[in-house]
This record gives structure tokens, C-alpha cells and sequence, in this order.
């Protein structure tokens, strides 16, 4: 699939400003060589750091929609919770070193919880008959304090 089509895949149905944006320029971004370093770092679900902890809540098991996006919306919708704490998301898409799929790493601040800085979320997307797969997800948090402030690890905040 050419990435014109990948990303016409991605973004179809969603007419949010900030979608629209992301999405007209979706094609120049995919060129970005970030988007290959981030595919090199988290290259295979079962080749994830251990500072990652696989989700298994239940609204990401055996996830399918027609969009990329609809397969986080349970993320995107927890934040921001208000807005106070600055809050910001961040959601990145590249192909997968193997062809077989994305990764999408979305990365969140500003909780109004002050024992949490962020969460980092990846999520290993395929394509198989006309939808979109969730194969997994992992995810992290940043704490303020604690045994290790200001970095990503699978620990509790507290």
C-alpha cells in the first residue's frame, strides 16, 4: 500500500481540527526520519524493553476499527481530564521494520494526579480483512517522585 493510501486509511472519518491538520500533512510526515528510528526502537512486540508492561486491560483485547486512531480512542478520551496540569498528547505512526504493520507510540503530560508526569503507550497495528488490528500494547509512566523521578518505567507512582 503506498503511503498516500496508508494515510488516506488512517485518517478516513475523522474531521477534528487537529486531526485535519495531522492528516492533510500525514504523507510529508511519514518521510521524516524519525518515524524510522522510532520503527527501529520498538522493532517486535516480544523484543520490548523491560521498563514496558503489557496491557491487558480489556478494551484493548482483540481490538479492531477502520482507523488507526479508533484502536487509541480509549487513551486519547482519558486526556487531557481538564484543563489545568498543561496537558498534552502526543501520537506518532510509523511502518514496522518488517512491513507487517505500525507502531504508534503516544506519549501524555499534565495528569492532574502530582505523583504522575506522563504515560508512554506503544501499539503494534496490522491490516488484515479491511480493518485495523491492535496486536498489542504496552505502555509506561514517568513518575515526579519516588525510586526513579523523571524516568519511563513499568513501576506504580506513589
Amino acid at each position: 500500500m503506498a503511503n498516500g493510501s496508508t494515510f488516506r486509511n488512517f485518517c478516513n472519518g475523522f474531521a477534528a481540527a487537529t486531526l485535519a491538520v495531522f492528516c492533510s500533512a500525514a504523507p510529508a510526515i511519514a518521510e521524516r526520519s524519525d518515524a524510522e528510528e522510532m520503527a527501529a526502537k520498538y522493532a517486535q512486540p516480544n523484543a520490548m524493553p523491560k521498563s514496558f508492561t503489557q496491557s491487558t486491560r480489556p478494551e484493548f483485547i482483540n481490538k479492531r476499527s477502520e482507523s488507526v486512531v479508533g484502536l487509541f480512542m480509549p487513551i486519547m478520551r482519558s486526556h487531557p481530564e481538564a484543563l489545568e496540569g498543561r496537558p498534552t498528547t502526543v501520537f506518532k505512526l510509523a511502518q514496522r521494520t518488517d512491513s507487517s504493520g505500525f507502531v504508534v507510540e503516544i506519549v501524555q503530560t499534565g495528569y492532574l494526579d502530582d505523583s504522575i508526569f506522563g504515560q508512554r503507550f506503544v501499539g503494534f497495528v496490522s491490516w488484515a480483512d479491511g480493518m485495523w488490528n491492535l496486536d498489542s500494547l504496552w505502555q509506561q509512566q514517568m513518575c515526579y517522585r519516588g525510586p526513579t523521578p523523571g524516568q519511563w518505567t513499568k513501576g506504580s507512582c506513589s
